[in-house]
């Protein structure tokens, strides 16, 4: 059963003990509360690019404490997280939180998700370092990310990398289109759950320069996920979903059903099947279009 998260809107107001007193805590030095101070995080920025911060600097930042109830079969459970919130985060890299078009949160493990505009708008983020009175530790250190009320997918575990989109940043400078149809029946078959399917990496291999690969779905949900990672899964071309973002050891969170258009570096991959208003998010300078692959592709846009 679908779990749903509920926020007790309730600020436990502490200072090294939980009490009445400022809506922000003091949970103390990071060596006081258990957690190892020189570990990091990484933050990346549209316009500082990476930077550190350690569990000592973060932890001197101004701290919140919730206490979140879940819904389960069972009845609701409750539980209290204590970190920084999303502006305090942004804030103490020079980044406006109003001008975030999303966040992507990437877990020591690989794990990555898109953060989208409207969840964090509709979520009060909270990056926590202490739950249920214990310092984050193991494989759920050094951060776990929290929007209550959200899908758990954007709970990550093991948060090691934020990064901070802004709205520059959305703008896609493709010089190249390619119609996925037209690829697929170009690569390899394989089979995905008794559907057709083709490597994704297949794909990958068209890309003109490198980076993260942005999916964008026909009911308007978009991701990105690395390039690596999605190398490794797979793109369904048949049945009522296709095209598909899959993997069999891929979370389904971070599954894309119904793909209109990807992008990666300055190439783009639009479904025609799918329809959808691509050239609106393109850059259409200098664009060409091709309907085949390298060495047997045809022109049909513009150079």
């Amino acid at each position: 059963m679908r779990k749903t998260w509920l926020v007790v809107m309730v600020l436990v107001l502490m200072t090294a003990a939980i009490g009445c007193g400022d809506t922000s805590t003091d949970p103390g030095d990071a060596d006081d509360i258990g957690l190892n101070p020189e570990e990091t995080v990484v933050l990346v920025t549209p316009n500082k690019g990476e930077s550190e911060l350690s569990l000592r600097e973060i932890t001197e930042l101004e701290s919140i404490t919730l206490e979140i109830e879940r819904d389960t079969d069972d009845g609701p459970e409750e539980f209290e997280i204590t970190g920084v919130t999303l502006d305090a985060m942004a804030e103490a890299v020079d980044v406006d939180p109003a001008t975030l078009e999303g966040l992507i949160l990437v877990a020591g493990d690989g794990y990555s998700v898109e953060v989208s505009a409207e969840v964090l708008s509709d979520h009060e983020a909270v990056f926590a370092y202490y739950v249920d009175g214990e310092a984050l530790s193991g494989d759920s250190a050094p951060l776990r990310a929290f929007f209550p009320g959200s899908e758990t997918m954007y709970w990550v575990r093991n948060l090691v990398r934020i990064e901070f989109i802004g709205s520059a940043e959305r703008a896609v400078a493709a010089s190249e289109i390619y119609l996925l149809e037209t690829l697929f029946a170009t690569m390899e078959e394989v089979d995905y759950g008794g559907e057709a399917a083709v490597r994704a990496s297949d794909i990958l291999e068209y890309a003109k320069g490198e980076g993260r690969v942005f999916m964008a779905a026909t009911d308007g949900f978009e991701k990105s996920e690395g390039a690596d990672i999605f190398s490794e899964h797979f793109v369904v071309t048949t049945g009522d979903t296709a095209p598909a973002f899959r993997g069999e050891e891929l979370p389904r969170g971070m599954h894309v059903r119904d793909l209109v258009w990807l992008t990666v570096g300055e190439t783009a991959f639009y479904s025609a099947a799918r329809g959808g208003e691509l050239l609106q998010i393109l850059d259409v300078e200098n664009l060409r279009c091709f309907v085949g692959g390298p060495g047997g592709r045809r022109g049909i846009g513009r150079s």
